[in-house]
């Protein structure tokens, strides 16, 4: 208010100097490297919303006992449809494939790179310390004992033709090698070897499932 009264114009504006940094962490660079290696493959990346609800688990046709069912839910959702943070970023991406197929468009190379949040085994809520007074170390240890493990995860969606039909013929779809070979771009990119072999996880069909 005084600044008001006095004048912005006779306030000087000076540019704060930058401070010297050490670039990218290692963590940085290795998921630059993953998202160029997905561009440059043909993969679109998208950002979804972290929050799901049981009905998002139970499309996927997750059994009961799955890991991705111990959600942390939080005590003011955005909406009741979705009170817990993402588990799987599955959700988020078929969403996303499902309202761009509902626009039309149904050739989607769909990834997204996020951290997920799972329900440790033995948390409890965490507790609410005074604000009178700094907390405690006891208190902050309670609290960092009650965050969830927060991996980051690497999702992707791939659903219509991989090349598009014209008057070269007819196009090509996208097929589970085109998966498979997405997958072993993202692990050339860390440098990392792979081997590729039949597995049976929720939600795939057992018999048409890939473990890398």
């Amino acid at each position: 208010e005084v600044i008001r009264l006095y004048g912005y114009e006779k306030v000087p504006s000076v540019l704060p100097a930058a401070p010297g940094g050490h670039g990218l962490t290692v963590a940085q660079q290795r998921r630059r490297r993953v998202a160029q290696a997905l561009v440059g493959a043909g993969l679109v990346e998208v950002v979804s919303y972290p929050f799901l609800g049981d009905a998002d688990l139970d499309a996927l046709g997750l059994p009961a006992d799955d890991a991705c069912r111990g959600t942390v839910r939080l005590t003011n959702p955005l909406s009741d449809e979705a009170p817990a943070l993402q588990s799987t970023l599955l959700q988020g991406l078929l969403k996303t494939a499902a309202r761009n197929i509902g626009r039309g468009q149904t050739d989607l190379a769909l990834f997204q790179t996020a951290l997920v949040f799972k329900r440790r085994p033995d948390s409890r809520p965490a507790p609410m310390p005074s604000v009178e007074h700094r907390p405690s170390d006891e208190e902050l240890q309670a609290l960092y004992d009650a965050l969830p493990e927060q991996p980051a995860h690497l999702g992707m969606v791939l659903t219509g033709k991989r090349v598009p039909a014209g008057w070269w013929g007819k196009g090509e779809p996208q097929t589970w090698a085109d998966a498979v070979q997405a997958a072993r771009t993202v692990a050339a990119a860390v440098g990392v070897e792979v081997s590729v072999r039949n597995a049976a996880l929720a939600p795939w069909h057992p018999g048409r499932c890939a473990e890398v």
